[in-house]
C-alpha cells in the first residue's frame, strides 16, 4: 500500500502546468520573487524552499470539519472520501452527499477550496449544504465538497504541498491529476448515474458544477508572483476587480439567485460587496459556474 501511494505522489510530481505567467493586459512589473532566479524553472531545492517556508496559519479541524455537524443528517451523508497523504489526521477529505440517492434525478457538484487559501468558497459552501441544499435535495442528488485543498486553507496557500495547483488538475489525463482532485474524481465516479442529462433537461445525470473561488489582494502581491517564478519567469500585475461576483463558463446571469444567495451572504460577513467595477489592489469575490448545458440558472435549477 505505501508502495502505491509513493508512486502517486511521484505521479502527482511530474503534472504539467501549462499557465502562461506573462500577461498582455499587464499594468506594470512586480519585483522578482524571493525564491528562484529568472530564467531557471524550480527544481527540488527550490519547491523544498517554498515549502519550508509555508506556516500553519489556522485550523481545518476547527474552522471547517466541526460545521459538518450543521448539515441536515436526515437529507446527507456526510462521507470521507479520503485523506491528505502528508498527514491523514489532520486532513480528512469529507462531502456532504444526498442520502436518498436517486438515480431519476439531476446531479449537482458544488465545491469550495479547490484554492485552499480561498476562505469564502469554504465557508459558503458549507453554509449552503446546510441550509438551501437540503430544500434542493428534494429536486436533485447534491454533492458538496466544502474543502478540496484542506492543506491549502489550513497554510492559507493556493498550492498543495508540492507547488501543484489542485484547479488545474481535474482533465481527463491522469498524469495531471493532484492527490486533491484525483480524490474528487474517484468520489464521483463511485455515484451513480454517471451519464450526462439530456438536453431537454429531463431524467437523471450531472447537470451542473458550481466551483466557488475568491480573488484576493494576495493574489498580486504573492500567489501569482510565486506562480511565475515556478516556471522561471516574472509576474505582471494587473488590477483586481472590486467586489465583483460573476458566473462564467455558461450563459448563467442569475448571479443574485436562491442559489448563490447563500454563498453572498457567507462572503459579505467579511468582505464588503460593491457594485461592480475596478479598483488596483482591492479584493473580488467570484462564482465560477461549470455546467455541460447553456441554460440560465434559473432555468436549471427553478426556485427551491
Amino acid at each position: 500500500m505505501e508502495s502505491k501511494q509513493n508512486a502517486n505522489q511521484i505521479r502527482m510530481s511530474e503534472a504539467k502546468d501549462d499557465w502562461k505567467p506573462l500577461r498582455k493586459m499587464a499594468s506594470q512589473p512586480a519585483d522578482k520573487y524571493r525564491i528562484g532566479e529568472i530564467g531557471d524553472p524550480w527544481g527540488v531545492a527550490e519547491k523544498k524552499e517554498w515549502l519550508d517556508q509555508t506556516t500553519k496559519k489556522r485550523s481545518y479541524l476547527e474552522e471547517v470539519v466541526t460545521k459538518y455537524v450543521k448539515i441536515d443528517m436526515n437529507v446527507f451523508e456526510v462521507r470521507q472520501y479520503g485523506a491528505l497523504s502528508t498527514d491523514p489526521a489532520a486532513f480528512p477529505l469529507l462531502a456532504a452527499i444526498s442520502k436518498d440517492w436517486d438515480s431519476s434525478k439531476p446531479c449537482v457538484l458544488v465545491t469550495g477550496g479547490v484554492h485552499g487559501y480561498e476562505t469564502s468558497g469554504v465557508q459558503g459552501t458549507l453554509l449552503f449544504a446546510a441550509t438551501t441544499a437540503v430544500d434542493y435535495a428534494k429536486q436533485f442528488n447534491i454533492v458538496v465538497c466544502p474543502c478540496v485543498s484542506p492543506w491549502g486553507y489550513e497554510r492559507v496557500e493556493r498550492w498543495n504541498p508540492i507547488c501543484l495547483d489542485p484547479n488545474r488538475s481535474f482533465g481527463p489525463d491522469e498524469s495531471t491529476h493532484t492527490e486533491e482532485s484525483a480524490a474528487v474524481i474517484k468520489l464521483l465516479d463511485s455515484l451513480e448515474p454517471r451519464s450526462n442529462i439530456s438536453e431537454g433537461g429531463v431524467g437523471g445525470g450531472w447537470i451542473c458544477h458550481l466551483d466557488c473561488h475568491e480573488t484576493t489582494d494576495t493574489d498580486e502581491t504573492e500567489f501569482m508572483p510565486a506562480r511565475a517564478a515556478l516556471v522561471g519567469s516574472v509576474y505582471k500585475r494587473c488590477e483586481i476587480p472590486d467586489g465583483e461576483r460573476n458566473v462564467e463558463r455558461g450563459v448563467c446571469v442569475c448571479v443574485e439567485s436562491s442559489y448563490t444567495k447563500p454563498f453572498s451572504v457567507q462572503v459579505s460577513s467579511w468582505l464588503e460587496i460593491r457594485p461592480r467595477q475596478r479598483r488596483n489592489g482591492t479584493r473580488a469575490s467570484s462564482l465560477r459556474w461549470r455546467r455541460s448545458h447553456t441554460f440560465a440558472l434559473e432555468t436549471a435549477l427553478g426556485p427551491s
